[in-house]
């Protein structure tokens, strides 16, 4: 979800383990994917890798940041990074855009979820 609406503190927390992750694996320039998971306080990397986002997930920045291509090519290039757009809030514009990636091998209509505390339960 972007921006997000966690509560500060926690962004920070997931920030700073993002910015953990990266420099453990030698991710210390350019664009990175990270995957989190956030349980109240709890912060766990989930998937981190040396590169930029793509698809819908790309799209839903581009009101509030510009196309990301422009970012990613400002940065590789070592020029000033476009300033952060401040989006208007009109009815036509989204206030915030989320994008759910839940891959399934056919089509389909999701019916229910099981196993959710036995989920909860695994340590991480």
């Amino acid at each position: 979800m972007t921006p997000s609406r966690l509560p500060t503190s926690i962004q920070s927390i997931v920030l700073e383990i993002t910015g953990r992750a990266a420099v453990a694996l030698g991710l210390t320039h350019g664009p990175i994917h990270a995957e989190l998971r956030v349980d109240g306080p709890r912060v766990a990397v989930v998937e981190i890798a040396g590169r930029s986002i793509g698809g819908l997930c790309a799209r839903t920045l581009e009101p509030f940041m510009g196309p990301l291509e422009d970012l990613v090519l400002s940065h590789a290039a070592g020029l000033e990074l476009p300033a952060r757009k401040t989006a208007s809030r009109t009815q036509e514009e989204p206030v915030a855009a989320g994008v759910m990636n839940d891959a399934h091998p056919r089509s389909g209509v999701l019916r229910k979820v099981t196993g959710l505390e036995a989920a909860r339960a695994v340590p991480w």
